[in-house]
């Protein structure tokens, strides 16, 4: 059986219209859009804004204060990778 070593998160950036702009450990930058879950009952914090952007890079994932998480592996499948590192 392979394993697959999980991605890690090295830097976020919080975006407009529930977007955040992830670095990873290969060194690869995606756009994640994240809108899709404000509605969902975990993450209702986020309908403050100001809440949302206060996003930060935890172990294998990214977190917000209330210890809202989303896994590395999660995003680094869901985001758009970023030819041009300027968000």
């Amino acid at each position: 059986m392979e394993f697959i070593k999980p991605h890690r998160v090295l830097g976020v950036v919080p975006l407009s219209d529930y977007r955040i702009h992830v670095t990873f450990e290969d060194n690869k930058t995606k756009i994640v859009d994240l809108s899709k879950l404000v509605d969902g009952e975990v993450f209702q914090p986020w309908k403050d804004y100001e809440y949302f952007k206060r996003v930060a890079v935890g172990s294998y994932c990214v977190v917000w204060p209330d210890n809202q998480d989303l896994c590395a592996d999660m995003l680094y499948e869901e985001g758009v990778e970023v030819i041009d590192d300027d968000p």
